[in-house]
């Protein structure tokens, strides 16, 4: 029960993160708009600049080969997750007591990456005292929480945009809401995974304690919980792909009907 404690502590922080990120990119969005007149347009573009140079036209080609767009989008999206999710396994390279053991040049450097210092102003950073764990801080409690603020500021930029120029934030809410409750837990859930890694050894970090530090995260990582999040997240996923592909825009357009 311990890593499920750690793994939904983890999710609140990072769907706090999120729903911060999406309210700046909502109201800051109009105010460039209302009150500097920055095109609603461009400021579309920029929050969906991923969408049209790659989702759109790899969705469009995969309608030529009669590929179903859920298929694109939950493939897309698993990848996204899991690449996320993948920090938690990949922490142990970040181990510096080992190293000298394959693959030597990139676990070294990891550790002579000077923007780490950029972080020294935060009081959870400095209590790690020894310099050679800092890096598994910006690994595990940073890196995954960084897909969810760029996710929410262009989340959020979409909609002010859409809701510029549509005029109703109901019509942009159906177009988001529906499938984006499903997918943006989902990849919650993978941020989670190596997020809560951190909580569970940040005392250990604080204290030295290596070697205890890094074996908790590779019991945690082979544990029941990550095998459960791993289903989970899949789950969330096909689901999510379904709605956005078939029933999002139903939704939507009757929405916009009332």
């Amino acid at each position: 029960m311990g890593n499920v404690s750690n793994i939904l502590k983890a999710w609140q922080r990072l769907l706090a993160i999120f729903l911060v990120a999406l309210c700046y990119g909502y109201f800051g969005g109009l105010v460039l708009i209302f009150l500097f007149g920055v095109d609603p347009f461009q400021l579309f573009g920029l929050s969906t600049v991923g969408l049209q140079h790659v989702g759109s036209p790899v969705i469009a080609r995969s309608a030529e080969l009669h590929i179903d767009p859920a298929v694109v989008i939950f493939a897309f999206n698993t990848l996204a997750t899991f690449t996320i999710a993948s920090l938690l396994s990949a922490a142990t390279l970040l181990n510096p007591d080992r190293m000298g053991e394959f693959p030597a040049n990139l676990r070294k450097s990891f550790l002579r990456d000077p923007t780490i210092n950029l972080f020294y102003p935060m009081q959870e950073f400095r209590s790690i005292r020894q310099r050679q764990l800092r890096p598994i801080f910006i690994w595990l409690r940073v890196l995954p929480a960084a897909p969810l603020l760029v996710l929410g500021l262009m989340a959020g930029g979409m909609m002010a945009s859409a809701h510029a120029v549509i005029g109703s934030l109901e019509y942009v809410a159906a177009l988001l809401i529906p499938h984006g409750i499903f997918e943006v837990s989902a990849i919650l859930l993978g941020a989670a995974l190596p997020s809560s890694a951190y909580l569970l050894i940040k005392k250990d970090l604080e204290a030295g304690a290596t070697e205890k530090a890094f074996c908790k995260i590779t019991r945690f990582s082979r544990s029941r919980a990550i095998k459960a999040s791993m289903l989970a997240i899949v789950l969330l996923l096909a689901v999510a792909s379904v709605i956005e592909a078939h029933l999002t825009g139903t939704i939507a357009a009757w929405v916009r009907s009332f």
